[in-house]
């Protein structure tokens, strides 16, 4: 969301989208690695194999590594 910071000027110059416009998810391996962990903890837990106590108090995520 690189127009947010643009100004009323550079936003009326704006005709084309570049590649670097816009950024991918697949290039935050930070944001992969949390979704990939999710799905694993998400596939466990619909798997019947969550063998954590529920407890009530809070979202918890299995060490994945």
């Amino acid at each position: 969301m690189p127009a947010l910071n643009w100004t009323k000027e550079g936003f009326k110059d704006f005709t084309k989208v570049e590649n670097d416009t816009f950024q991918r998810f697949e290039d935050n391996p930070d944001a992969v690695q949390g979704c990939e962990r999710l799905g694993r903890t998400l596939k466990t837990a619909l798997d019947g194999q969550w063998n954590r106590p529920r407890s009530g108090g809070g979202f918890f995520l299995p060490s994945s590594g």
